[in-house]
C-alpha cells in the first residue's frame, strides 16, 4: 500500500520495472507488507514527485547571496560616484567617507578581512554550496572553517547533549550553527534600504547647484 499520496512514478523512474522472463520477482508476504506499512513515510509527496519527474537538482542554494550581490552592486555605484563640480567641504568629505565604507560591502574588494566576499563564502559553506575542495582550489585553508556537513554533525551531537542535560527538545542548537543564513529576510531588507538611500543621496547631491557645496 502506498503511503505517500499523489507520488506514483518513482518505481518506473528508478528503472525497476524491467522484464522478468524467469519469474524471479515474487510478492512480499502479508506479514512483510504489514511491517513495511508500519514504518512512517521516508519521503514527502513533493520529494517523490521530483524523483518521479527526474527533477532532483537545484535544492542547495544560499538564501542571502542575492542580497550580498545587491549590496555589493550598490556599493560599486557609490564608490564610482564623483561629487558635482564645485562641491567642497562637508559634501566632499561625506562622499569620501561613504566610498571608504563601501569597500566593506564590495565583493570585488579583498583588502578587508570582514567584507562582503568573506560573508558570501561563509554563507556558501553553510548552505552546502561551497566545499572544502572548492576552497582548496583557491588555496584557502579550510581546516577551521565551518562547512555544512561539519556544522550538522556538531549540532546533532550538541542536541543530544543538551537534551540529556537540560531536557531541551527543540532544534535551537541545530539552528544556532546557521544564524548567518537564517537572517535572510533582515539582510535583504538592509540591502533594499541601502539601495534606496544610495539613489536618494546621489539624486539629492546632483540637484545641488554648482558652487553651493557646504
Amino acid at each position: 500500500m502506498a503511503l505517500v499520496n499523489n507520488a506514483s512514478g518513482v518505481y518506473s523512474t528508478l528503472g525497476f520495472n524491467y522484464n522478468d522472463p524467469n519469474n524471479n520477482i515474487v510478492e512480499l508476504s502479508a506479514n512483510t507488507q504489514s511491517s513495511m506499512n508500519s514504518v512512517p513515510p521516508v519521503i514527502t509527496s513533493w520529494q517523490a514527485q521530483d524523483i518521479a519527474n527526474d527533477d532532483v537538482g537545484g535544492y542547495t542554494y544560499n538564501p542571502v547571496s542575492n542580497s550580498v550581490y545587491w549590496m555589493s552592486n550598490t556599493a560599486y555605484t557609490l564608490s564610482g560616484y564623483s561629487p558635482i563640480v564645485g562641491s567642497t567641504g562637508a559634501i566632499t568629505l561625506l562622499i569620501n567617507q561613504i566610498q571608504s565604507n563601501c569597500a566593506y560591502l564590495s565583493i570585488g574588494n579583498e583588502t578587508y578581512s570582514q567584507n562582503a566576499l568573506t560573508f558570501l563564502y561563509h554563507t556558501d559553506r553553510l548552505s552546502n554550496i561551497r566545499t572544502q575542495a572548492d576552497d582548496a582550489t583557491e588555496h584557502i585553508d579550510g581546516t577551521n572553517l565551518p562547512y555544512y556537513q561539519i556544522a550538522i554533525q556538531a549540532a546533532k551531537s550538541a542536541t543530544y547533549i543538551v537534551n540529556q542535560t537540560d531536557g531541551i527538545a527543540n532544534n535551537s542548537v541545530m539552528l544556532g550553527s546557521f544564524t548567518s543564513i537564517l537572517e535572510a529576510n533582515q539582510i535583504n531588507q538592509l540591502a533594499k534600504t541601502l539601495d534606496t538611500n544610495s539613489k536618494t543621496l546621489i539624486k539629492t547631491l546632483t540637484l545641488i547647484p554648482v558652487g553651493e557645496g557646504m
